[in-house]
């Protein structure tokens, strides 16, 4: 390692929190390594990966991160034998899976869909049922326990029904006895209608999450959880070469990772902001209902590994790169770099530049650095150097994504920027704290890097590296790249592979080939919908895709302020405002104007079959929640899609067209459904979506 300078630190990191000068204890191991006489071989050619037998002699494999050593199975401390190996099954305790052929489903009035086995019926019985009488109970239903937990009197019977009527008539005999005090269906759990996903990342304050918002993560994992069960998804490694990792933090727990130089202890990250802790948690941290999740944990799960090298100097870092991508990583994440202006730079470019090159089947993802420098593609490493398996980083502007931060350096030797300010991530305390620089820009793409190859294992590094650039949303002014954005990649990529039903009629309905906006795609996987009654016009539901509905959000000064509609073929309803001073949550009253004015709210509806049409008379709508879905790609920070869910109800004068006299109708519905936001809806509509819907980026308050 000649021309090394003494005491160099990495470049990326912010000023005032760059790391120690070294890990003194890897500096000595490394020293021992490089002291080798001339004609030990062991680390011969390191850069060109001639070495073999340090690798197997520090090699060590971990469940998580765990402070307790791995004899310790309860964490206690004290070797104690861990409850979950001596756990026996309580014979008394037992239920019947459903039978997959017996499952039917329902649609209900809010336009969610339940499914549940047609043959099974859920008795609680009253406290103290004997076993007996519940037996009892089921030969009279014609069918025999097949489940039950005792200690609260639930049973699961079996029971000969072949219809949803047959069913029910059966439940309504059994709560007819005495002794039960509740029954129904066995139901399938609904857990992939819930629309967002949860994750730990929903409980970042909503100040803090614009890195989150901005890239569509939250989109992708509401998406990604509709998907999965239709996609095999395969192991994806994911070397990450740092400052180490903190395993107090808890947050590494559900992750199998391999630590490249546990041979002097337990894994540390001595850095004072414990940086490469903060690294790996964008990728790899727990979704343990605390702090932040990783972003490629959260979407691939148990398919993710972790290979952690812990580096303090040059050679270290350029060592534990090499025995990342030798152990098997994919991906190696790389928040670190050098700049022409430091001394005896060109060793580290045409290090780097030969290490990478060599090992074409790792993608490398770097950050581009801090320093304001427009990258060549020559002046600067291991990020810009040119190869198809290098993708270079640079960070946006916190809240602000069509603008590069102003500390991170750019040009065409860049390939793609993501969040680089306030970005979420591990905190040394176990909590999160917002980071600062391309150091925490490059692992939000090495995440998405992870999800592609999990999703399709036979990509190259350099087909990742398409995926990612080329379904990047745009930068301000006329930048040579893009920024991150996670659902086009994804989606583009699920096209690509030929992927079927039902994510196709979900991405692509129509067979256009491309992938739809997200906000719409979110609105099939999450299926919108609009239920109503009209006395004397029946009951109406209407979910299907390809029928009419929808809404708008529009503006004060160009009404309506609101409008959605539904068509189901034989009735159409719509309601809107035109004198609503803004679209805003909570309860109006819409009156009709009898001088026909047009600053009054409005609901009308049509009668296909006899052309009946009626204005509403007196009503309210209650618009309950909102989710912003999608934002202009182009400026970024406008919504452009919002899904609202709510309520209605009032009175129509219907007009009928065979001659009869009007006649006054009650109405009532509720709905969820995507309203596009006018790009006309000015700045106070577009301020107040961001302050009360959720995915929503609120604005600072002013000072005083």
């Amino acid at each position: 390692m000649a021309g090394r300078r003494v005491g160099w630190q990495p470049r990326t990191w912010l000023p005032g929190h760059d790391p120690s000068p070294g890990d003194p204890v890897l500096m000595s191991s490394l020293a021992d390594v490089l002291a080798l006489p001339a004609g030990d071989n062991t680390m011969r050619h390191i850069a060109g990966g001639g070495w073999v037998l340090l690798c197997l002699a520090v090699l060590v494999v971990g469940r998580g991160c765990s402070p307790h050593s791995p004899a310790d199975n309860d964490g206690s401390g004290d070797g104690s034998e861990d409850p979950f190996d001596s756990y026996v099954p309580d014979p008394e305790v037992y239920c019947a899976p459903p039978d997959p052929d017996r499952m039917i489903q329902q649609t209900l009035s809010d336009g969610r869909t339940v499914e549940f086995a047609v043959n099974q019926i859920l008795l609680l019985m009253e406290e103290g049922t004997q076993r007996a009488v519940v037996e009892q109970l089921a030969a009279e239903l014609g069918g025999t326990i097949v489940g039950q937990v005792p200690d609260i009197d639930f049973y699961q019977i079996e029971v000969p029904a072949t219809t949803q009527a047959e069913l029910e008539a059966l439940i309504d005999q059994a709560e007819a006895n005495p002794g039960v005090a509740s029954a129904g269906y066995n139901r399938v759990a609904q857990f992939n209608q819930t629309c967002p996903a949860e994750n730990d990342n929903r409980d970042i304050v909503a100040e803090d999450q614009c890195a989150f918002a901005e890239t569509e993560y939250y989109q992708a994992v509401t998406m990604f959880d509709f998907f999965r069960e239709h996609l095999t998804l395969h192991r994806v490694r994911v070397g990450i070469v740092d400052t180490g990792l903190d395993p107090s933090t808890n947050e590494f727990d559900e992750v199998d990772i391999l630590y490249l130089n546990d041979f002097a202890g337990p894994p540390e990250d001595l850095h004072d902001r414990r940086h490469g802790t903060a690294v790996a948690s964008i990728i790899a941290a727990d979704n343990d209902m605390c702090s932040i999740n990783g972003i490629a944990s959260r979407l691939v799960g148990d398919n993710l590994r972790l290979i952690v090298g812990r580096a303090s100097d040059d050679a270290s870092f350029i060592v534990y790169t090499t025995m990342a991508a030798a152990a098997g990583a994919d991906i190696i994440n790389m928040s670190f770099g050098w700049q022409e202006s430091d001394p005896y730079f060109e060793i580290m470019w045409d290090t780097w530049l030969r290490l990478m090159g060599r090992r074409s089947t790792v993608l490398f993802v770097c950050s581009a650095g801090n320093e304001s420098l427009e990258l060549t593609g020559f002046n600067y490493a291991p990020g810009g150097i040119g190869l198809a398996n290098v993708l270079t980083v640079a960070a946006t502007a916190e809240c602000n994504p069509t603008e590069l931060s102003v500390m991170s350096n750019h040009g065409g030797a860049v390939d793609i920027a993501a969040p680089g300010e306030n970005v979420p991530a591990v905190a040394p305390d176990g909590s999160y704290d917002g980071r600062f620089g391309t150091s925490f820009s490059a692992p939000m793409v090495a995440s998405l890097a992870a999800i592609l190859k999990s999703i399709s294992p036979t990509l190259t590094p350099a087909h990742i590296k398409h995926q990612i650039t080329a379904y990047g949303y745009p930068l301000a002014d006329d930048s040579p790249f893009g920024r991150l954005v996670f659902t086009t990649s994804i989606q583009e990529l699920l096209l690509e592979m030929g992927v079927g039903d039902p994510i196709r009629s979900w991405i692509d309905p129509l067979g256009l080939g491309n992938a739809g906006a997200s906000g719409m795609v979110l609105s099939r996987v999450c299926p919108p919908g609009m239920s109503y009654s009209i006395d004397g016009y029946g009951s109406h539901a209407i979910q299907a895709v390809d029928r009419t509905q929808g809404g708008v959000i529009g503006s004060p000064a160009m009404p309506p302020a609101f409008y959605f509609n539904a068509d189901d073929g034989d009735v159409f309803l719509e309601i809107g405002s035109a004198g609503m001073s803004q679209f805003a949550l909570g309860s109006f009253i819409f009156l009709e104007d009898p001088a026909g004015a047009s600053d009054v709210a409005a609901a009308r509806f049509q009668e296909h079959g006899s052309v009946d049409f009626g204005p509403a008379i007196a009503g309210t709508v209650t618009f309950d929640t909102c989710r912003i879905d999608e934002r202009d790609p182009w400026q970024a920070k406008n919504p452009m899609i919002v899904y609202v869910t709510g309520a209605f109800e009032g009175m129509l004068t219907a007009y009928h067209w065979d001659g009869r006299l009007p006649s006054v109708h009650g109405f009532d519905g509720n709905f969820n459904m995507p309203f596009v936001v006018s790009s006309s809806a000015g700045e106070e509509v577009f301020e107040y979506l961001e302050n009360n819907c959720e995915g929503g980026i609120p604005t600072p308050p002013t000072e005083p």
